[in-house]
């Protein structure tokens, strides 16, 4: 649907946000949060369409003292934020 209508911009607020959910149907979470994100960007990127993503602070454990850097700190400590840092890394 992306390529054909090629819009100026997509915003993705799409995700399995069953958090505890996530733990017992990881696929599912994966399906959407890793997949279905790594799909939308693919498209994207094809015909150079700018994406906003909204991911969760459930990719870092929380234990730091000092700010959290992008992707170098990530460390999530369930299925849902291991997903979500998933599709980010695509």
């Amino acid at each position: 649907m992306i390529v054909e209508t090629e819009p100026d911009i997509v915003i993705n607020a799409a995700a399995y946000t069953n958090v505890d959910g996530c733990e017992s149907d990881s696929d599912a979470c994966f399906s959407v949060n890793a997949e279905g994100v790594k799909n939308i960007a693919l498209a994207c990127r094809q015909k150079r369409i700018k994406i906003v993503h909204f991911s969760t602070d459930y990719v870092f454990d929380g234990t730091r003292k000092t700010p959290y850097r992008r992707m170098i700190n990530a460390t999530p400590l369930n299925v849902y934020g291991k997903s979500k840092l998933a599709e980010n890394s695509t």
